[in-house]
């Protein structure tokens, strides 16, 4: 077969040089490339191109030159059309012009190949067939008679026309049928003798009289046209077909001569092949498409989300385009000898976006063989991993502030227990030591002894507050406290060029709310002020009161109207223009440098407040500063709790007590307090010895007090198995971990009272009696 020859008209470079190395490589040949209408006149009648393709978007500035037309009609060379849009392709259709006359942009090789070879096949049909037909015509009007040669040829040009594949009908002016060979019988499901003189529109859904006319006259003016329509064969089935007609004398009168094609299969494969490139389009992965030498034929909506490239701009560029600096060209190097030697290559690297510098991707490359198993393509399915590696990220930080909660919890409960000896040690101290003048001194420096353990227990229990784990249950809480105790803490760690103030109201309502997580919601927005003034130093202010919230602004804060406490933390750093403003708190959206945050902070805020039924606003200017308003719903039901004032004397008792904790040193001061007031003591250093004891003489202690966190058996299990004992003996629990004991794990225990270490000798005296009195169980 003799290589197809292409004329390309074109006005752009780009386009040229693409129709160029895709003829190329399908083995055509472009003869040349012009972009006026005189230059594709002449070139067209002395090159003698099979084919002319002309790109539509200087198709209506040719067809006022009347080149289109020329090149039709007087030179009568096929036309393809290059459309960029589904608008063009509609006016391309509105011309007549069959589906398979036309490339849409971007151009695939598929596509330019699929449009050559239908059209090339089609003329090559229809100028067989009149010269087949016009032979017969010649000699039968000559009334010649035939050699047996010419006699043959005719016999085969007949048999040729008689036994086609495709269906062939001879249709009279009047839109009879005169002929209709075996596969026209076929396709309708009717007899010969049944179709001949039958109108083409009894079965030919398209046609009626009326339009039968004007489409005669459209052929005599045209010469040629291609279009699809459908056929109701004789049992109803519709089958979609395509006619090529063209108007043809024979016997003295004309008749369109209709090639008709079964296009079932077709469309069926471009319905298949529609659905795939609709999948394809709409996945959430990024696919690239390129050929051999990897030039990029297409890529999906999510490539260009994902690198902000366009179809227009990448397509047609190497995929080096994307190269990012993070990986070596060794790297890029190794990937495409796997892919070329026909193995697929699976992986994680960096490419670069358009807009972005770099984007750390999951791929899938892997090359498409042909039938001759040559690669013909290569295909890259691409995850965006950013998100995912940023989530992972989180999840593993989570996991250390885990790990470090677990740490700080083992920290503070030996810590605890060492203070809980300092405690003891020093208020027996005080106790033991005779009222004299001379002995004020000693009785000042224990004191400074109390209030440095005081003040090394509130950093204890800070501590603990933020290894605590699991959801909390609200209750109705003073936030005056929680607020100091939090700013004493951020003032421990902010460095000394950033000013601290708190203005707490004296009469500040109650909140129903979580301690953790408004003591989160405090830390996270001091620390966020402290990162705003880092690096210049500044003012903090932080303020607690009261607030009235009316009916106009409940409408615009989505609050219910009523009272509230507000909570405000203002800070003079560099403040936020009104985009980061609204968007402040999304998840990970972070002004902060790498390393300086995670963009969680102000989001997991903005979570607990909500969960509050409270409302979060922020006031900033771009280098003056920023203030975060809190408001919290106030909770006026509930009288606030008055303080206990001490008791002068501590009461006494002569009842037998086990006291069970593996420090020996606790073991004995413990001993020491309470055989102070009175009681008898025993201690033991281990679960297992305790709960012999208890064995040997189930009521033997009117009272058990035991330590949490022991080897083998912890406090909890133990007052288990000692109630199993005896139901009766009530059981204090000492622990400097309270906080992670829940509720649940004191049912069906007999624990009646628990304490948190260190525990001061008053407090333990005190709870001690109360226990052993029968009264109501005492918790501190």
């Amino acid at each position: 077969m003799n290589q197809t020859i292409i004329l390309a008209i074109v006005n752009k470079t780009e386009t040229a040089n693409e129709i160029n190395s895709l003829a190329t490589r399908l083995g055509y040949k472009i003869t040349s490339i012009v972009d006026s209408g005189l230059e594709a006149i002449f070139n067209a009648k002395s090159e003698k191109p099979d084919l002319i393709l002309i790109d539509f978007s200087i198709a209506l500035k040719l067809n006022r030159e009347n080149t289109v037309d020329a090149l039709q009609t007087q030179i009568k060379i096929p036309i393809i059309f290059l459309i960029p849009s589904p608008e063009e392709e509609s006016i391309i259709h509105s011309n007549d012009l069959p589906a398979f006359r036309y490339i849409p942009k971007p151009i695939q090789k598929r596509d330019f190949k699929h449009a050559v070879e239908t059209t090339r096949y089609v003329e090559r049909l229809n100028s067989d067939h009149k010269n087949q037909i016009k032979a017969l015509h010649e000699n039968e009007k000559k009334g010649l008679t035939l050699s047996a040669t010419s006699n043959k040829e005719l016999r085969l040009a007949k048999y040729s026309i008689d036994n086609s594949s495709n269906a062939v009908f001879l249709v009279n002016p009047k839109g009879r049928l005169h002929y209709a060979n075996k596969a026209a019988c076929s396709l309708i499901e009717r007899s010969h003798q049944d179709i001949i003189g039958s109108f083409i529109w009894e079965f030919e859904n398209g046609y009626t009289p009326q339009a039968f006319k004007t489409h005669w006259k459209t052929i005599e003016k045209k010469g040629t046209i291609t279009f699809e329509s459908v056929i109701t064969n004789s049992n109803g089935n519709q089958i979609p077909v395509e006619f090529t007609n063209d108007i043809n004398n024979f016997e003295g009168e004309q008749y369109i001569f209709s090639y008709v094609t079964d296009i079932s299969e077709r469309i069926r494969s471009n319905q298949e092949c529609n659905k795939m490139v609709s999948v394809i389009d709409q996945s959430n992965d990024s696919i690239v498409i390129t050929d051999p030498q990897g030039n990029i034929e297409y890529v999906n909506r999510a490539f260009e989300k994902v690198t902000g490239y366009s179809w227009k701009e990448i397509v047609g560029q190497n995929m080096s385009i994307l190269k990012s600096d993070a990986c070596d060209d060794q790297f890029f190097l190794e990937i495409w000898e796997t892919i070329t030697s026909g193995k697929t290559w699976i992986g994680q690297y960096f490419t670069k976006g358009k807009y972005n510098g770099r984007i750390e991707e999951h791929a899938t490359i892997f090359p498409v063989l042909n039938n001759k198993k040559k690669i013909q393509n290569f295909v890259s399915v691409k995850r965006d991993m950013s998100e995912q590696n940023k989530l992972e990220q989180q999840i593993r930080q989570m996991q250390k502030l885990e790990a470090l909660g677990t740490l700080a919890s083992g920290i503070a409960h030996d810590f605890n227990n060492v203070l809980h000896g300092i405690f003891a040690y020093t208020q027996l101290a005080k106790r033991k030591l005779a009222d004299l003048p001379e002995n004020e001194v000693v009785r000042a420096n224990l004191e400074r002894i109390l209030s440095g353990g005081s003040r090394a227990k509130e950093l204890i229990d800070q501590i603990l507050t933020f290894s605590r784990k699991g959801d909390h249950e609200p209750e109705n809480m003073d936030l005056r406290p929680l607020v100091k105790e939090s700013i004493k803490f951020i003032k421990a760690t902010f460095p000394s060029s950033i000013s601290i103030d708190l203005k707490i109201d004296p009469d500040v309502n109650n909140i129903e709310g979580d301690v953790t997580q408004v003591q989160q919601v405090i830390i996270n927005l001091c620390t966020n002020a402290f990162h705003s003034m880092e690096e210049n130093g500044g003012f903090l202010e932080v303020s607690l009161g009261n607030c009235r919230v009316d009916q106009g602004q409940a409408e615009t804060s989505h609050l219910k109207s009523g009272d509230y406490v507000l909570l405000s933390v203002k800070d003079t750093g560099i403040g936020m223009n009104e985009e980061v403003r609204h968007r402040v708190f999304e998840p990970f959206f972070t002004t902060k440098k790498p390393g300086k945050g995670t963009g969680l902070g102000l989001s997991t805020v903005h979570g607990i407040i909500s969960n509050h039924k409270g409302y979060i606003e922020v006031r900033s200017q771009e280098g003056v500063g920023s203030t975060f308003d809190v408001y919290l719903p106030a909770n006026n039901h509930q009288p606030r709790l008055q303080p206990v004032a001490p008791s002068a004397t501590l009461p006494k008792g002569s009842e037998s007590i086990l006291v069970v904790d593996d420090e020996v040193e606790l073991c004995k001061v413990n001993r020491e307090m309470l055989e102070f007031q009175g009681y008898s003591v025993t201690t033991l250093t281990r679960s297992s010895d305790a709960l012999k004891a208890i064995k040997d003489g189930p009521f033997a202690y009117d009272l058990v007090i035991t330590d949490y966190m022991m080897p083998h058996m912890n406090g909890i299990d133990l007052s288990k198995e000692i109630h199993k004992q005896n139901p009766q003996v009530p059981i204090i629990l000492l622990s400097g971990v309270m906080q992670q004991i829940t509720e649940d794990q004191y049912q069906s225990t007999g624990i009646v009272a628990k304490f948190s270490k260190p525990v001061d000798f008053e407090s333990l005296v005190k709870g001690v009696r109360e226990v052993l009195d029968n009264r109501s169980p005492y918790f501190n």
